[in-house]
């Protein structure tokens, strides 16, 4: 070792310089490869988070545009009767798929219950009596089962011919659409024989009598 600094000194070298030399190379070695390990990997993150943000965005207009996909325009017509008179006039609605009213229910109980609560416009009223409550409302192969409280019948204008005009807008109502072909009336979950002398133990059909332009 002498002689090694012996050499060194003769040679104008500096065993200390020479050391210390080493050791900031070697740190400043350090440094840079530490610094292009994280300039590497930087990237890669970069790529991931544009990934995941990509991902979420395409997941979220997916799923709008499949619930705006998924909601559609109902529609149902309300048959409705003169007040004094046993014509029948058509007014149709509208309802979005999405609308309050559908929960727990369907678009037929909906136009059901809407006829029942029509409160009047001019000179149409609702073909179902004043009173009357909706019990239910059965579908079983193609034919409507309509449950009315007792008021249907004992508020029924005692009138034969407006009693016909009262339920085949009732009947028209429902067979609107079209997995209904005919609708059975009963009354506190009773058949009914007759109304005002009207046949009431039957399935009744769509009817185009007692409109105006007839």
């Amino acid at each position: 070792m002498k002689k090694i600094n012996r050499l060194y000194k003769e040679r104008g070298i500096n065993m200390k310089k020479i050391i210390t030399f080493l050791v900031v190379l070697s740190l400043v070695f350090t440094v840079t490869v530490s610094c292009s390990d994280e300039t590497n990997e930087k990237p890669k993150d970069d790529e991931t988070v544009t990934k995941e943000n990509t991902d979420k965005d395409n997941k979220q207009t997916t799923d709008e545009t499949k619930e705006k996909e998924e909601v559609k325009e109902l529609s149902y017509a309300l048959y409705l009767i003169n007040e004094t008179e046993p014509f029948i006039m058509t007014e149709k609605f509208d309802i979005n798929s999405d609308d309050s009213k559908l929960e727990n229910s369907n678009i037929k109980k909906v136009a059901l219950k809407h006829l029942v609560d029509f409160k009047g416009f001019k000179n149409l009223v609702s073909p179902v009596p004043k009173g009357t409550k909706l019990l239910g409302l059965d579908i079983k192969d193609s034919k409507a089962f309509v449950n009315f409280s007792s008021e249907f019948v004992e508020n029924m204008k005692d009138n034969k011919n407006y009693t016909k005009a009262s339920i085949a807008a009732i009947v028209n109502t429902l067979t609107f659409f079209e997995d209904i072909e005919s609708v059975v009336f009963k009354v506190d979950d009773k058949k009914i024989n007759s109304i005002n002398g009207l046949d009431m133990d039957k399935a009744f059909e769509f009817s185009g009598d007692y409109f105006l332009d007839k």
